[in-house]
C-alpha cells in the first residue's frame, strides 16, 4: 500500500528527484532522500512534508563514496527496516558540449550517472528484498 511504502531517491534533493519525492509525499509514502548537500536537503524535506508524506528523512551522503552510502542504507534499515522501492536520480554535474569536457570530466560524470547508482542499488537489495512482494 502507498501509505506503508518506504521509497529511497538518491539525489532526492533537487530535480527529477525531487519530483518523484513530491509524487511519492501525494500518495501518503514514506521517503528517504539522499543527497550532497545539506541546504538542498532541508529545502526539499520542507516541501516534501507539505506535499503529506507520512515520513520523510533527509541524509546528507556523496553517493560516490560507497562508506557514505553503507551508513546511509544502515540508517534507513535502522528506522524503517524495509524498502519498497528505490529511485536513483543523481546525475552528472558536468556542464558543457562534448568539445569543452575534458578526460577528468568524463570520469565524474561516468561516476555520478553510474556508480551512485551501483553502490545504491548494491546496499539497497537487502532491504528490497524483505519487502513482502520482492522476489529473492
Amino acid at each position: 500500500m502507498a501509505d506503508e511504502a518506504v521509497t529511497v531517491i538518491s539525489g532526492g534533493s533537487a530535480g527529477m528527484g525531487l519530483a518523484v519525492a513530491l509524487r511519492v509525499a501525494a500518495d501518503g509514502g514514506r521517503i528517504a532522500v539522499l543527497g550532497r548537500r545539506q541546504t538542498r536537503l532541508d529545502h526539499a524535506v520542507e516541501m516534501i512534508g507539505a506535499a503529506e508524506a507520512r515520513g520523510v528523512v533527509s541524509i546528507q551522503v556523496d553517493a560516490i563514496d560507497e562508506d557514505e552510502v553503507i551508513a546511509a542504507f544502515a540508517e534507513i534499515a535502522e528506522r524503517w527496516g524495509i524498502i519498497n522501492a528505490l529511485v536513483n536520480a543523481v546525475g552528472p554535474s558536468s556542464a558543457g558540449g562534448f568539445d569543452d569536457l575534458d578526460d577528468a570530466s568524463w570520469r565524474a560524470a561516468f561516476d555520478q550517472g553510474v556508480l551512485t547508482a551501483v553502490h545504491c542499488t548494491r546496499h539497497a537489495l537487502p532491504l528490497l528484498r524483505t519487502a513482502p512482494w520482492a522476489v529473492s
